[in-house]
């Protein structure tokens, strides 16, 4: 049997993942409650701070977890 942390993957953040990530932001109190746009700035490389942005996906590729520093 796989254990749960088998079957997560890491994976930088892409512009298809943010609606995952709204839903997912939204449905945790303590998750930062940006806008769909806040996230899209994020990944763009030419914004300020830069950032960095990670998914936590499963197989199947439903986003589970995210992370976003500066």
């Amino acid at each position: 049997m796989n254990s749960p942390a088998a079957e997560t993957s890491f994976r930088p953040m892409c512009a298809a993942d943010v609606e995952q990530v709204v839903a997912l932001a939204g449905s945790l109190k303590d998750a930062p409650q940006w806008a769909r746009a806040a996230y899209l700035r994020a990944l763009d490389p030419a914004s300020a701070p830069r950032r960095i942005a990670l998914v936590a996906v499963k197989a199947a590729g439903s986003v589970v977890g995210f992370a976003v520093a500066s």
